[in-house]
């Protein structure tokens, strides 16, 4: 077994929560302008690509530019230049989808930085690697999450120490008392995150070097973040059905240590609930009560079932009436140039008061619109697949992460970009000691 040197782990610590606040783009307060933590790590990212390009310069003469990275700003001139033409042609002055494009350097710029300080702390990064700080920190959240939603001390502090605007305070105090409200991410958001981290532990799970200790530990992580995650998005079970999905298709190649890894995983899926459940009940009788409201939220669709024979909740029910087709065929075409009732107003509400994401693309800037859209979210996955083409499973995963972000978008706006990417950079292709570059090499 390695020890880990004592340096080692205050870096890896630090990498872990910079990777928390990447996935969690926290304001807080006392930060000019509200600039949320994501922005921060992508001016070091900006600092550290520079420096890169400098010691290229000193030592190539010239500086290397990736292709992809070349395709995504083909990407983003496409899709900003098409939303300023619909905005044009529709006489509007909605820009969300104009600056958007921006918001994605951010991400490309925050990742780079994240990368880099992955690379100096396992010199050789892995996908397992990047996926293993996704699922922590996804754990820190849910975990954040119920501290708070137990203690109003914890709950007032990290209010306190962020900023809320006025729509996100009145959201929460909605949801007070039955819904578990992350740090930095809250609702449709972070059921995205957690269903997303719910896929990437099925990938582990069918590594052929996983032991017994460790499907335990990915099992438990799975069912934590599942139930927490449930009652904080229901969003969730998207990411659970698929999976459990991944988990039953078969492999491309036989391997009976992975089907007995398998099968140790189901067999926890139901032993540990019952223990841990058994053991909280009889050590803190309270805290089932105190969470019963948030358990009955989160699993209402099952409930109802039981009761009903009906799979549905009240938010199954609102998404139902949330179906608003435009009724003219040039929306279909430019669309209204809208995102919002009053543009730029999020507490305006949407425009045509719909929060399903495929109707609010075709809203701003009509079907053609949507595809560009939906082929950028694929260009990254494509990249991905790409440089992680050694290994079958995670090339499924990726495609299969694709589909997720399509799914999702019947129910809420979703975009996956900032997961995806994570797995475009060099050193998380699948041959070992094969690094592709992306921003230029990092050789600091």
């Amino acid at each position: 077994m390695r020890i880990l040197s004592p340096v080692t782990i205050p870096g890896k610590i630090f990498v872990q929560v910079c990777v928390f606040f990447y996935l969690y783009s926290v304001q807080f307060n006392g930060i000019p302008f509200h600039i949320g933590t994501r922005i921060i790590l992508s001016a070091s990212g900006l600092l550290i690509l520079l420096f890169n390009c400098i010691k290229q310069l000193d030592h190539r003469k010239d500086i290397f530019i990736s292709r992809d990275l070349v395709g995504y700003m083909i990407a983003f001139l496409v899709l900003s230049s098409f939303s300023i033409a619909c905005i044009f042609l529709n006489g509007t002055s909605d820009i969300e989808f104009v600056k958007y494009p921006l918001s994605l350097v951010f991400i490309l710029l925050a990742g780079y930085c994240i990368y880099f300080m992955l690379k100096k702390v396992y010199k050789q990064v892995t996908y397992e690697i990047i996926m293993y700080h996704i699922i922590i920190a996804v754990l820190i959240q849910v975990v954040l999450s119920l501290t708070s939603f137990l203690s109003p001390l914890v709950n007032d502090i990290l209010i306190s120490i962020q900023y809320v605007s006025d729509q996100d305070i009145s959201k929460i105090e909605e949801t007070t008392g039955f819904r578990l409200i992350g740090f930095g991410s809250t609702f449709f958001g972070s059921g995205i995150v957690n269903g997303y981290a719910l896929m990437l532990i099925a990938v582990l799970l069918k590594k052929k070097t996983a032991g017994r200790l460790q499907v335990f530990f990915l099992s438990f992580l799975f069912l934590v973040i599942f139930v927490l995650g449930m009652m904080m998005a229901r969003t969730t079970l998207v990411g659970f059905i698929l999976a459990i999905i991944y988990l039953l298709v078969p492999s491309y190649y036989f391997n009976k240590k992975i089907l007995r890894n398998k099968r140790r995983f189901f067999i926890n899926l139901v032993l540990i609930p019952v223990i841990t459940f058994s053991m909280i009940t009889f050590l803190f009788p309270k805290t089932i009560e105190n969470i019963e409201a948030a358990a009955n939220f989160g699993f209402e669709i099952f409930i109802n079932y039981s009761e009903s024979g009906e799979l549905e909740s009240a938010s199954t029910s609102r998404l139902k009436e949330m179906y608003v087709f435009p009724s003219h065929p040039k929306t279909y075409i430019i669309g209204d140039g809208k995102y919002y009732e009053q543009p730029g107003n999020p507490a305006s509400g949407y425009y045509m008061n719909t929060d399903v994401g495929f109707l609010r693309l075709i809203y701003y800037f009509g079907l053609i619109g949507m595809l560009l859209y939906f082929s950028l979210q694929f260009l990254v996955i494509k990249n991905a697949v790409r440089r992680n083409s050694y290994y079958a499973d995670v090339k499924k995963f990726l495609l299969l992460s694709f589909m997720y972000c399509i799914i999702l978008n019947f129910k809420g706006f979703t975009d996956i970009f900032f997961l995806s990417i994570m797995f475009c950079f060099p050193g998380t292709a699948a041959k070992p000691a094969a690094y592709s570059q992306i921003l230029g090499e990092t050789t600091v």
